[in-house]
């Protein structure tokens, strides 16, 4: 069972904090481990890339009465797949959209469905979630709506207790200090990004103070793929040039229509669209994101 996330080592593992909204618009949130406790109904984690869902829902698959399943290894067990009392761990409702134009969560509720409805907890990229119209989905078909709970950002002493069992700690409580000073906080409340501060600490003095500073020191880190779902595909069979190119034309697109989102195919008045591949560097990428 491989694991997506970063600072990864069983040793560096951070218990999280999950929350949402109640019906009154105030904030609620629970440890980890009090999740399943507060919501024995469907559960929906939402996070964004990097933010440790998978390793998350790994370690709610080792509960008792819990059981791991990937969403894509989950749409090929046969229908009438008998999960017994187990409550499903999914994880990655979002990978299942690089498999086809189906909707991923009506093809996730269609297996499940023919699975016996079995309980489940699903994990998805906060910009892929549907949001209230998936949630109708789910209820329609499991008689109640899913709690849908945010993975909470690392905090700043999360960050130096994560840091510090890679380097020494003077250097960590130095690094995130200095990220804060510099309006930096993302660099250290994102996982992922927290490798790559990990990685600059462990071999240079101190962290640069200027966004422009950081990026050029993680862009070798973050031209590895560290997915290996996608190790063999997209952006890692680009040269590092190709990619920072390619990135450029498309951040430069966003900054200049105000869209949020690159759309790889399909329609949408809320996204750009990648135009068909040819030459240059957006289509370059397009076909990287087609592999």
């Amino acid at each position: 069972m491989e694991s997506h996330s970063t600072i990864s080592d069983s040793r560096d593992y951070i218990p999280r904090r999950l929350s949402w909204f109640d019906k009154k618009l105030k904030r609620q949130s629970v440890e980890e481990e009090q999740l399943f406790e507060r919501f024995t109904g469907p559960v929906v984690i939402l996070g964004d890339p990097g933010m440790g869902k998978t390793w998350l829902m790994e370690r709610y698959g080792k509960q008792p009465g819990c059981r791991f399943v990937r969403a894509t290894s989950l749409l090929r067990r046969p229908d009438g797949t008998d999960f017994g009392n187990y409550r499903l761990i999914i994880d990655g409702l979002d990978e299942v959209s690089a498999l086809g134009e189906e909707d991923p969560l009506n093809e996730v509720l269609t297996k499940l469905l023919a699975c016996g409805e079995p309980s489940f907890a699903i994990s998805c990229r906060a910009a892929e979630w549907r949001g209230k119209s998936a949630e109708i989905d789910i209820s329609d078909d499991y008689g109640q709506a899913p709690a849908v709970v945010d993975l909470e950002l690392l905090t700043s002493d999360e960050a130096i207790e994560a840091l510090s069992r890679r380097v020494d700690e003077q250097k960590a409580y130095a690094a995130v200090r200095a990220l804060q000073s510099a309006g930096l906080e993302s660099f250290f409340q994102n996982p992922l990004y927290l490798d790559f501060v990990a990685a600059i600490v462990s071999t240079d003095d101190e962290v640069p103070q200027t966004r422009a500073g950081l990026y050029e020191k993680v862009i070798d880190q973050l031209c590895i793929e560290r997915n290996p779902y996608h190790e063999s595909r997209g952006f890692s069979l680009l040269s590092r040039d190709e990619a920072l190119n390619a990135a450029g034309a498309l951040c430069a697109a966003i900054l200049i229509t105000g869209h949020s989102t690159i759309l790889r195919e399909g329609r949408s008045t809320e996204a750009i669209p990648v135009v068909e591949p040819g030459s240059g560097p957006i289509n370059r990428i397009h076909s990287a994101m087609r592999m």
